[in-house]
């Protein structure tokens, strides 16, 4: 009997089946060669003994390719079915997390479209916005404000390639939880939450003479049809593919899965092995630099915002028109000013119909941080006895 709640949204439940039907039809036609070889050798051994007819080998030879044929073609039409049959409306925008921001608490001149001078004071400084002393590295904003800034982008990508240099430097692994909610060929799909751990890669001269290359492991928790589902990407292991396991009673191989390709790639705008800060930053930089070098867009930024109880500085990014290559109508992204790190990100699109709401395109959003935990290399090995994934 099928659970209809713990397969509610129909593209986590067609990952699992797709995995799992490749599994099954795979089973099925080397049961199938088996029979015939097995089939083949009976009929060799009878042949030195007696003569058969040409037309009744024919004949059964045709009759195994069919039954292989229709057996995997029930399986199609079962998988399809249960898809169909569970599938549910479009998710809704949902989230756990508790965002606190006010970008007018720091003044009127904190925001303004490039080359729009209008609002700031002769000497080139905020006067609406007191000068905050945090210690990270949004402390930049006191010395390159935006108001002033050559374009409102500047003072953010001067922040995250400072954000970028000392995760370099010092970052050497880290656990967390990420929540997620991503918009797919045009439909949003419901909110994820995974646990993630990542170990960054080091060179030689960076780890005592020893290189080490970057890991990356996942568990989904929620939502219920995903949960358990791990995943392992270790860069130069295992052809370059993800070691991946579905969960329930087909849980009963390991999948081999190339990053971009399509069984690993459904239900995510990006793959897997661009999870953790690092590329998120990375990102940030050149979708910055390219929006920057195409034309105006409005920044602001509140220094004293909350994520989830953490002190963070929020900027809003908005592009008031959908033009050149612009990929988002709003994104916020907000820096942690103690751990100098984007523990959340989210991005809309303009909205459908002039005054309407502007649609959610991606979130993500880090908690329960921990840096530098010292992850022992079992970390990123399917063998884990910790794990689930099956034997082989």
């Amino acid at each position: 009997m099928i659970d209809r709640e713990a397969i509610h949204d129909n593209t986590p439940l067609l990952n699992t089946l797709l995995l799992d039907l490749h599994f099954v039809v795979a089973r099925m036609v080397r049961m199938e060669n088996t029979r015939a070889n097995t089939d083949s050798s009976t009929k060799s051994s009878a042949n030195s003994t007696s003569t058969s007819s040409p037309s009744s080998e024919t004949s059964e030879t045709r009759v195994g390719v069919s039954r292989r044929w229709v057996w995997c073609g029930a399986v199609l039409l079962v998988a399809g079915a249960i898809a169909y049959w569970n599938r549910s409306p479009a998710a809704v925008e949902e989230s756990n997390q508790k965002l606190e921001f006010n970008f007018s608490a720091n003044g009127a001149a904190n925001g303004r479209l490039a080359g729009n001078d209008a609002t700031a004071s002769p000497t080139g400084e905020n006067p609406g916005a007191a000068t905050l002393i945090k210690g990270g590295i949004t402390d930049l904003l006191n010395e390159h404000p935006i108001e002033s800034a050559a374009h409102p982008l500047d003072p953010l990508l001067l922040i995250a390639q400072r954000g970028l240099e000392q995760l370099r430097g010092s970052l050497r692994d880290y656990t967390a939880t990420l929540e997620r909610q991503e918009r797919v060929n045009e439909q949003l799909l419901p909110a994820e939450t995974i646990t993630l751990k990542i170990r960054q890669a080091l060179t030689a001269e960076q780890n005592a003479g020893e290189a080490v290359a970057r890991g990356i492991y996942t568990r989904h928790e929620a939502p219920a049809s995903l949960q358990g589902q791990e995943a392992i990407y270790v860069e130069g292991e295992n052809d370059g593919n993800i070691v991946a396991h579905t969960t329930g009673v087909l849980n009963l191989r390991r999948f081999y899965l190339p990053p971009t390709g399509f069984l690993a790639m459904r239900g995510s705008r990006y793959p897997m092995t661009e999870a953790g800060f690092e590329v998120l930053i990375q990102r940030m930089l050149e979708r910055g630099q390219r929006d920057r070098d195409f034309g105006p867009c409005e920044v602001r930024a509140d220094r004293q915002a909350l994520v989830n109880g953490r002190s963070c500085t929020m900027f809003e990014i908005v592009h008031p028109k959908p033009e050149g290559p612009y990929d988002f109508h709003i994104a916020r992204i907000a820096i942690d000013d103690q751990l100098n790190l984007p523990i959340h990100y989210e991005s809309f699109t303009w909205p459908k119909e002039p005054g309407g709401r502007p649609e959610l395109l991606e979130r993500y959003t880090y908690t329960n941080i921990q840096i530098n935990p010292g992850l022992p290399a079992e970390t990123f090995s399917p063998d884990n006895p910790a794990y689930a994934y099956p034997k082989r």
